[in-house]
């Protein structure tokens, strides 16, 4: 499936507050503009999509309550692994711990949930010894977790 294009400048996320090291990719999130384009091109997100929806419509009054979504593709990391990350801020989806994030992952036969976490910004990926790993800021510090049957799974704080 091809990438969305939006129109927007890409948010990049800053490499000098980022706990990621040089081997470490940081992903750069899109602002997820048009929400139906997005459920569209990625089948997998509709139901976090329909729920910010509905989340926004009630809310609609209240700016600082909106939900946004930012999401990123990535594709080049690993040949046989498309990973698609959706971060949700807002005062719902947000608090001391971080936002939240969802991350999919397609082995070929399209998207599926591979992690619900939250998280601070900067989301990384990193590549060692041939796996798979994201890594990021808790409230526990500085995280990994490896891809491993289809899922990522924790392996603990990373120096």
């Amino acid at each position: 499936m091809k990438p969305l294009r939006l129109a927007l400048p890409l948010l990049v996320l800053l490499l000098c507050a980022s706990p990621a090291r040089a081997a470490d990719e940081v992903v750069a999130l899109l602002p997820a503009t048009d929400l139906d384009a997005l459920a569209k091109t990625y089948p997998a997100v509709k139901n976090i999509v329909d729920d910010v929806k509905e989340s926004n419509s009630e809310s609609a009054g209240d700016k600082d309550a909106q939900t946004e979504i930012s999401y990123a593709q990535l594709d080049e990391t690993d040949p046989k692994v498309g990973l698609l990350f959706v971060y949700q801020e807002s005062e719902t989806a947000c608090g001391t711990a971080g936002c939240d994030l969802s991350v999919y992952v397609n082995e070929g036969i399209g998207y599926a949930p591979a992690l619900d976490v939250t998280v601070r910004e900067p989301i990384a990926v990193s590549k060692k010894n041939g796996k798979l790993f994201l890594v990021f800021q808790t409230e526990q510090g500085r995280q990994e977790w490896e891809f491993a049957d289809h899922a990522f799974k924790h392996v603990g704080k990373s120096g």
